[in-house]
Parts: structure tokens; C-alpha cells; sequence
């Protein structure tokens, strides 16, 4: 693939997995699966070493690899062909501010019935792995004198967490996420909303199209 045409973005949003798992093969030809293994676990490399933006699709696409057929496999390949593209980018550390997107290791196991709800939880699994994060730091003699900003793009989630308003439809949500409420009002962390194409979390979850991944 020296020779082939850059992508702009790993993964097109207009692909549907769930429609190509439908018509996944039974008997998988041993091959395709073989070769789509292979690339899938260099892609997973790269995913965690230099290049994170393709952590969500190479993510996606890594849950075919048992039954994986020709298109799976040409959807891998587009991956590379996105990375041939930005081959030059480099990660840089910037020790003064350190920023990085929250993205849980796994999916979760607690059912939200709105898309508020949904970020809630996301916000208190993010702000109980800061909390960790500043007591180790503290622990250490790197003291957290200001609240960790969490950027939310969710006003209903940032809204019942620093209000505390657990009542009506999100009254259930109390005892269990109530914690939240408490770390804002100590000073451990402060939310601050931000434009959803702006999220940097967003780029880890779904596919993004060409402006915003850029």
C-alpha cells in the first residue's frame, strides 16, 4: 500500500457496521479472517503508540475479527490509507497543560434513557478517575491547588451535576451519582461546557467526518 491515495478520515460516518455484520458469512474464509487479524493488530499498535485518532474505528472494526469478510477487510485497508496521510503528525508533551479525552476502557453496563443521563454517568466515571489522579499527584508533592476542568457538551448533564437536582425523571439517578455534586462543591472539578464539534472525547466514540477530525 506504498503506492495507494491517502483518505481523509479512517472510517466514512456513512458506514453502518451493524448493517455489514447482518450479512456476516457463517464460515468465514479462514484467509480473510487470517489477513484482517493481522491488520487489526497493526492498527491496535499504532492506535496506542502514535496516532489515537483512529483508536474509535480501529476499536469498531476489531469486533469482526472472528467473522470478518471482504469488506471488513477493505475497511481496514482504508484505515491505513488514512494514516499514510498523516504520517508526518507528530505527538507532542506540553508540560505546563496537559489535555486529553476521557474514553472508557469498556462499554457500559448501565442502561441511560436520554442522552443527558448518558453524559452524566460519563462525567462521574471521568471525575472519579480525576479524583484518583489528584490524590496520587498530591501524594507525590504535586499539589492540585485548582478544580480539574472537565469539558462537558451536554448542558442537561452539566446542569443537574452542579445544581444537584436529582428530582422527577433524574431522581433515581441520586445515590448513585450524587458524588459528582459533592467534587464541584469541594473544589476537586469544574465543569466548563464546550461546543460539541470541539469535544476531543467525541473523536473516541464515533466516527467524525473530515472538518472536525482534522
Amino acid at each position: 500500500m506504498t503506492e495507494c491515495n491517502p483518505n481523509k478520515v479512517p472510517l466514512k460516518t456513512s458506514v453502518n457496521l451493524d448493517k455489514i455484520a447482518a450479512h456476516l458469512p457463517r464460515t468465514p474464509h479462514p484467509e480473510v479472517v487470517s489477513l484482517y487479524a493481522q491488520l487489526i493488530g497493526g492498527l491496535m499498535f499504532i492506535a496506542i503508540n502514535t496516532q489515537p485518532l483512529i483508536a474509535q474505528p480501529v476499536n469498531a472494526l476489531a469486533r469482526f475479527m472472528p467473522t470478518a469478510n471482504s469488506e471488513l477487510y477493505v475497511l481496514a485497508k482504508g484505515v491505513f490509507r488514512y494514516l499514510k496521510g498523516v504520517k508526518s503528525r507528530k505527538i507532542v508533551w506540553c508540560a505546563s497543560r496537559v489535555q486529553f479525552p476521557f474514553v472508557p476502557a469498556s462499554l457500559s453496563s448501565v442502561l441511560a434513557m436520554s442522552s443527558a443521563k448518558a453524559e452524566l454517568i460519563a462525567l462521574c466515571a471521568c471525575a472519579a478517575d480525576v479524583a484518583y489522579c489528584r490524590k496520587l499527584a498530591n501524594e507525590l508533592v504535586f499539589l492540585q491547588l485548582r478544580p480539574t476542568i472537565i469539558h462537558e457538551d451536554n448542558l442537561g448533564a452539566k446542569q443537574i451535576a452542579e445544581s444537584g437536582n436529582f428530582e422527577g425523571r433524574s431522581k433515581h439517578f441520586e445515590l448513585r451519582w450524587r458524588f459528582l455534586h459533592h467534587y464541584i462543591n469541594r473544589g476537586i472539578v469544574s465543569i466548563e461546557a464546550i461546543k460539541r464539534e470541539l469535544q476531543l472525547a467525541d473523536l473516541c466514540t464515533a466516527p467524525r467526518g473530515y472538518p472536525q477530525l482534522q
